[in-house]
């Protein structure tokens, strides 16, 4: 999420209207430019504490939009 890619896309879906934006980034500085960036949650995945954490935040809905430049072996924690 906070790559040039990641942080344009943060941007782009708060300009088209979406309501909760969450991320994925691999430390808690990533994790605090990516809130920055206009993010909702963002979630540390080299964090354990933070399992679940992607379950407590859709628990009231779905996800309609995932974004995943890296793919391979995150693409099925992305799902």
């Amino acid at each position: 999420g906070s790559s040039g890619i990641g942080s344009t896309a943060i941007a782009m879906a708060k300009a088209f209207g979406v309501s909760k934006v969450i991320v994925t980034a691999g430390s808690e500085e990533k994790c605090d430019a990516c809130l920055r960036f206009g993010a909702d949650v963002a979630i540390n995945y080299n964090d354990e504490s933070e399992d679940g954490k992607l379950d407590w935040t859709t628990k009231a809905g779905k996800v309609d939009f995932i974004l995943d430049m890296v793919g391979g072996e995150y693409l099925n924690q992305n799902l």
